[in-house]
C-alpha cells in the first residue's frame, strides 16, 4: 500500500474496492473448476448461475481495470499478467482478472532451485504411482477411438499404450501436428489458420 501511495497517490481507495470486489468473483468462480464444461448440464449448475454476474460478460480485462483505474500504468501493473500466455488485456476476457488479483493477493512465490523443480516433483509422484516417463522419444502421432487417445506412435516406429496420458507438448504444435490421424474437424481446420504465441510455464493455485 505504501509504494501505492507513494508511485500512484489518491488510488489506496481504488485498490481497495478492487481487491474486494476480485475477492467475491473469486469465490463465485473457484467452484467452476471442479466441473470440465464439457456437458450442457454443466452450463446451468447453481454454481455457474451464482457466477454468471462475476464471469464480466462482454467486457475485456482492460474494461475491468479501467472500472478501477484511470492511470494507464497502474491498469498495466493490474493486466501485464496475461501478456505471458501470449494474450493481450484488450482482448482477454474481463474473467482473466483473477490472475493478477491472486498475485497481489496470494503473493509470489518462486520454488528453491528454480521452477524446474516442480516438474521434478511432479515426474517423481507420477513414478511412484506407477507411470512411466519415455525421454528421448519423439511423438510421431496419436491413435484415437471414440475421440480418446489409445495409443501413440513414436517417430521410431514403436507404438505406446497406456491407462492415461500428460501431454508436455506446445498446444499448437500438438494440434496441428500430432492430431493428424484424427478425423479433421472444422474446430482442427480452424486451429490450422490461427496465429499461436509462445507462453510462459504458470502455475496459479486458487485457495
Amino acid at each position: 500500500m505504501e509504494e501505492l501511495k507513494k508511485h500512484f497517490p489518491d488510488n489506496e481507495e481504488n485498490y481497495l474496492q478492487y481487491m474486494e470486489e476480485s475477492a467475491k468473483k473469486s469465490l463465485y468462480l473457484a467452484p467452476l473448476m471442479n466441473y470440465s464444461l464439457s456437458s450442457i448440464i454443466d452450463y446451468v449448475r447453481p454454481a455457474m448461475l451464482r457466477a454468471l454476474p462475476s464471469l464480466s460478460l462482454g467486457r475485456n480485462l482492460n474494461d475491468e481495470t479501467s472500472r478501477f483505474f484511470t492511470d494507464p500504468d497502474l491498469r498495466l501493473a493490474f493486466s501485464f499478467q496475461v501478456r505471458n500466455m501470449g494474450m493481450s488485456p484488450y482482448t482477454t476476457p474481463g474473467i482473466y482478472s483473477i490472475i493478477p488479483f491472486s498475485e497481489f493477493y496470494y503473493g509470489l512465490y518462486h520454488p528453491v532451485g528454480g521452477h524446474n523443480q516442480i516438474l521434478k516433483a511432479m515426474a517423481e509422484v507420477l513414478q511412484e504411482n506407477g507411470g512411466h516417463i519415455h525421454l528421448n522419444a519423439e511423438v510421431d502421432h496419436f491413435a484415437f477411438q471414440k475421440n480418446r487417445i489409445q495409443s501413440f506412435t513414436l517417430k521410431n516406429g514403436e507404438t505406446i499404450s497406456a491407462d492415461h496420458y500428460v501431454i508436455n507438448t506446445d498446444f499448437a504444435y500438438t494440434m496441428t501436428e500430432l492430431m493428424q490421424e484424427k478425423k479433421i474437424t472444422a474446430n482442427q481446420k480452424s486451429n490450422q489458420k490461427r496465429i499461436f504465441f509462445q507462453y510462459i510455464y504458470d502455475v496459479y493455485w486458487i485457495r
